[in-house]
């Protein structure tokens, strides 16, 4: 239901529109949550904005991509960039291009640094 595939590998999903995979990342790329925002980062079980949440990333915190980015290429919801994250569910990456214009939720970054103290 509402996964319609096509020949770019991107789905129908009612009521928001039509998805294309985006070129330029990959599966093991990290993504920092854009402190700037100081929003959280809704992490869903499924595609579907209307599906349940699961987890939340606070700002500053990362994510790791576990499949392509689609972005929505026609309907209400053209322009919104949404991504598989691991360990399970997914994340909108960018909401800026959607027709009012929303918050870019996560940067790309080179790979998270780490700090161990003992």
């Amino acid at each position: 239901k509402g996964k319609g595939k096509d020949g770019k590998g991107g789905r129908f999903v009612q009521d928001m529109g039509k998805t294309e995979v985006m070129t330029g990342s990959q599966r093991g790329q990290w993504w920092r949550n854009c402190p700037a925002n100081k929003l959280d980062v809704i992490v869903r079980e499924q595609f579907s904005l209307q599906s349940p949440e699961i987890w939340k990333v606070p700002p500053g915190h990362y994510v790791q991509q576990s499949g392509p980015v689609e972005v929505f290429v026609s309907g209400p919801a053209e322009g919104l960039q949404r991504m598989p994250v691991l360990p399970r569910g997914w994340v909108t990456v960018d909401a800026s291009a959607v027709q009012f214009g929303g918050p870019t939720y996560l940067e790309q970054i080179r790979c998270p640094r780490w700090k161990v103290i003992f």
